[in-house]
């Protein structure tokens, strides 16, 4: 049975949590194209409150690279810690770097000149 379940929920669990999150990411863009006033329509506009679907693709990324983690946790031989450690940088790291990024005056703290 053990084997059954591990051959099996490696292909099909991962694929169908893909499947309900992919069409849980159109739904919510079909719903911002009929309301764009609503949440969800807010959500996916960017910082000039104009439609964006840099947003919506973003979170279609997160749902493939999910599915491929999901897919590497249930192999027979086990996760591969690179695939994992790459997934939980980009998640966690990306926007961390994001805010760094925006507050850095870009000066480096070993130059000698003031930056502008």
């Amino acid at each position: 049975m053990q084997q059954w379940l591990l051959d099996h929920a490696a292909n099909d669990i991962p694929m169908l949590m893909l499947c309900i999150m992919q069409g849980s990411s159109f739904w919510m863009l079909y719903c911002a194209s009929r309301k764009p006033d609503s949440v969800v329509g807010r959500m996916l506009q960017d910082e000039n409150q104009k439609p964006s679907v840099l947003r919506w693709a973003a979170l279609s990324g997160f749902n493939i690279a999910c599915w491929v983690v999901m897919r590497d946790t249930l192999r027979a031989e086990g996760i591969d810690v690179t695939i994992f450690g790459i997934f939980v940088a980009a998640t966690f790291g990306g926007p961390i770097a994001g805010k760094c990024i925006d507050k850095w005056n870009g000066q480096l703290p070993w130059a000698k000149e003031k930056a502008s």
